[in-house]
């Protein structure tokens, strides 16, 4: 069971019902900063939920994050770290994700060592595998069955799902869920996915990204710099996008290479025109933005037209996308059944 916050108090009061026999505490970062303006604050919240592990209960913490670090835990409550540090219990030694290949972790557990390969595309899934072998193990479940059925897990809709597209010369999709979370940080875990890529050409198509103190020009100002370092292509999006797309030009992009629309409908178009073999494309943007119509039209009429939605659902599912799912786009949109 996963819980989640937006205000301060949701923790205890859901940690007190749920009374938790193992708790994995994977990381404090910058996901909830409209309503607590500090890390510090964040951490605090979360911390509340340590408090009710039952008796004689487990808690499995990530030992790389100080703010984790500092949570304190009841007396008699079990604790498994896990993490890069020489004093945690399940030890990374090394991860890589160099787009084509997928994760791949070198691990040390009671002294002996394994290769854990994954299906899973960036680095950043790490202490989602390690917290989620560290809670295996604690249920009983030898460390090699556990590494076994990792590498069985195909990346989750739209959180950095690698597609390939036929019909556009197998030019690959990174589509990320920013209907859920379009939050700074997760923008820099997809920016490292795309710096350690091996493409014959790398694309971005950026919006907005939320959880800063940075004004709006000034996010468009970062996104448009950032998009000259990672990216041979920037395709910008939104009221700023012009703004992002001189920001890119300053910061070294060719001209040629960056796109300014004001709507989605226009970067499918051109983005149809634009594909060809090799490409990878990276695909981000704020919650409310929803990008995701942007690759969805390339396999059907958008109807949605909306600038903002507050919609917390990936799109696919959504009953104004206009179309819906059928046999010839199996596997690239969510089934209706799906769990995303």
């Amino acid at each position: 069971m996963e819980l989640g916050i937006e205000i301060p108090g949701d923790m205890a009061s859901v940690a007190q019902f749920v009374n938790p026999d193992l708790v994995l505490m994977l990381d404090v970062k910058l996901c909830h900063t409209n309503t607590f303006k500090t890390l510090e604050s964040i951490a605090q919240e979360k911390s509340q939920l340590l408090k009710h592990v039952k008796s004689r209960g487990c808690a499995i913490l990530n030992q790389d994050n100080p703010y984790v670090v500092e949570m304190a835990t009841k007396p008699g409550t079990k604790l498994i770290r896990f993490g890069k540090s020489e004093s945690a219990d399940i030890r990374l030694v090394h991860a890589e994700s160099n787009w084509p290949e997928r994760l791949k972790l070198h691990i040390v557990y009671e002294g002996k060592q394994y290769e854990v390969d994954t299906r899973l595309v960036g680095t950043y899934w790490a202490p989602t595998i390690l917290a989620s072998l560290a809670a295996a193990i604690h249920c009983g479940v030898p460390v090699q069955d556990a590494i076994n059925a990792i590498r069985t897990i195909e990346p989750f809709w739209a959180r950095l799902q690698p597609i390939s597209l036929p019909a556009y010369g197998n030019a690959t999709i990174l589509r990320d869920r920013d209907e859920w979370n379009g939050s700074i940080d997760t923008f820099e875990a997809a920016l490292k996915v795309l710096a350690d890529a091996n493409a014959a050409r790398k694309i971005v198509i950026f919006s907005d990204f939320s959880d800063s103190k940075k004004k709006l020009r000034s996010r468009a100002n970062y996104l448009g710099k950032v998009s000259a370092s990672y990216a041979d292509v920037a395709i910008f999006v939104g009221d700023y996008a012009n703004r992002s797309k001189e920001a890119a030009i300053e910061a070294g992009l060719s001209e040629e290479c960056v796109y300014a629309f004001f709507d989605l409908a226009q970067v499918t178009a051109f983005l149809k025109q634009l594909l060809r073999e090799g490409d990878l494309v990276l695909i981000k943007g704020q919650a409310n933005h929803h990008l995701s119509r942007i690759y969805l039209g390339l396999f059907g009429q958008v109807a949605c037209s909306l600038n903002s939605c507050s919609m917390q659902i990936l799109c696919d599912r959504c009953g104004r996308l206009g179309f819906a799912w059928h046999p010839e786009i199996q596997g690239y949109i969510a089934l209706p059944e799906s769990i995303v």
